[in-house]
């Protein structure tokens, strides 16, 4: 028996590799930026969630042998 407790979840197929990579740079980029009204909580939470969707995507691509999206 298993349970699984969780906030929320998607599916691998429904990850945009592209988007996470998006999401993942603006949540560091507000963790370095360290302004006064940040919080530190929610954007650790966010960069953890972008990294998670990615290795996801990563690890989906991999097993279909597709090739990496295009960045701009």
């Amino acid at each position: 028996v298993v349970t699984v407790l969780a906030d929320a979840c998607e599916r691998s197929e429904e990850i945009d590799e592209e988007r996470a990579q998006v999401a993942m740079r603006r949540a560091q980029e507000r963790l370095n930026m360290r302004e006064a009204d940040l919080d530190l909580e929610r954007a650790v939470a966010s960069v953890r969630r972008a990294q998670s969707r990615l290795r996801v995507a990563r690890r989906r691509r991999q097993r279909d042998g597709g090739a990496p999206p295009s960045l701009p």
